[in-house]
């Protein structure tokens, strides 16, 4: 496989962060090199070219992508389209249909959320991962 997909064909892993995060980034590096070793294809919300149908290309890219993985921490909601991109997963999935949703919550956020916010990331998808540690990532 390709890690450079025909927008037609989806891609398996559509990873959605805050690039001005430093530690999202650091994290979306190191889910990228896994993706490229492994010939897994990916998109990223950091290289999607905003001047060019992005109004078309982004929803189609997440409804083809067999993952849905949101890096949250503390500046997620400082991105209107990190937020706009995981609602729009969330309204176009169902029990039976892609991308799975797997978030991965840094500790910043952790942090921050309430133990009933953290409680319902954790029940509503297949998967979530909260780390606790990622300081050796900067």
């Amino acid at each position: 496989m390709s890690h450079v997909a025909h927008e037609a064909c989806g891609v398996d892993v559509f990873l959605c962060f805050n690039p001005q995060s430093n530690q999202c980034s650091s994290v979306a590096t190191i889910i990228k090199q896994r993706c490229s070793k492994r010939e897994i294809i990916y998109q990223t919300s950091d290289n999607i070219d905003f001047t060019k149908n992005w109004y078309e290309s982004i929803p189609v890219q997440i409804l083809r992508s067999k993952i849905f993985i949101p890096i949250i921490d503390e500046q997620w909601y400082s991105s209107f389209w990190c937020s706009w991109m995981l609602l729009f997963a969330l309204e176009h999935q169902n029990r039976y249909s892609l991308p799975l949703i797997m978030p991965v919550i840094l500790p910043s956020y952790g942090e921050r959320a309430s133990e009933v916010l953290i409680a319902q990331l954790t029940k509503n998808y297949k998967a979530t991962i909260m780390l606790s540690d990622v300081s050796e990532f900067n």
